[in-house]
Parts: structure tokens; sequence; C-alpha cells
């Protein structure tokens, strides 16, 4: 629970801050965190790969019930998507390309997996 806290909180904060970066003020910090979880759990319906585009149009629709400005409501899920898509992009790169410290046998030294 306590890792969906944080990675929650980490989106909703990137939220504001893409909020931020277009001045768009209408709406309280907090509800940023809100349209994150509500859009996240809309994210999993399996409509798309990795909930792309389903995301995106439930937050452009929260943020706008919420009176954001329409360009500023389908700019900041597209953004957060693309910031998304980035990190995923990397972390995919250091799966991949990553060397794992094989195990070594504490008597001998030598590697305990052989290739």
């Amino acid at each position: 629970i306590l890792m969906s806290i944080v990675v929650h909180s980490f989106n909703g904060f990137t939220l504001i801050a893409l909020s931020n970066a277009v001045s768009e003020n209408t709406v309280s910090k907090h509800y940023y965190f809100f349209t994150i979880q509500i859009s996240n759990t809309s994210g999993i319906i399996p409509v798309f790969p990795g909930g792309v585009g389903l995301r995106d149009v439930i937050t452009q629709k929260i943020l706008s019930s919420a009176k954001v400005d329409k360009i500023n409501a389908t700019m900041i899920p597209i953004c957060f998507t693309l910031v998304f898509t980035f990190w995923s992009f990397i972390g995919a790169l250091f799966f991949i390309f990553g060397k794992l410290k094989k195990p070594e046998d504490e008597n001998t030294g030598e590697n305990v997996i052989e290739e």
C-alpha cells in the first residue's frame, strides 16, 4: 500500500508540475491527486496497451469538468503520457542492457549460475 501511495503521489506531483507549466491555476492542487487516481484506475481497463489513450481521455474529462481551459485540459494528460512513456523507456533500457552481478559461491568465489 505504501508503494501505491508513493507512486500516486509522484504522479500527482507530475500533474501539478505540468499544470504549472501551462499556467493553469483554476483547480486546487489536491484535485490533481484525485484526478490521477481515477485516471490510473480507468487505465487498467484493457482497451489500449498501457492504458494510453483511455487514461488521457478520462483525465481530460475530469479536468474539463473542473472548469480547466479545454486546451490545457487536453495538453496536460498528453504531456503526462509523454513523461510516463519516456521514463518507462529509460527503465526498459536499464532492464535490457543492465548487467546483473551473478551470485558467487562463498567458499570458491566462482559463479553459481553457469551459462
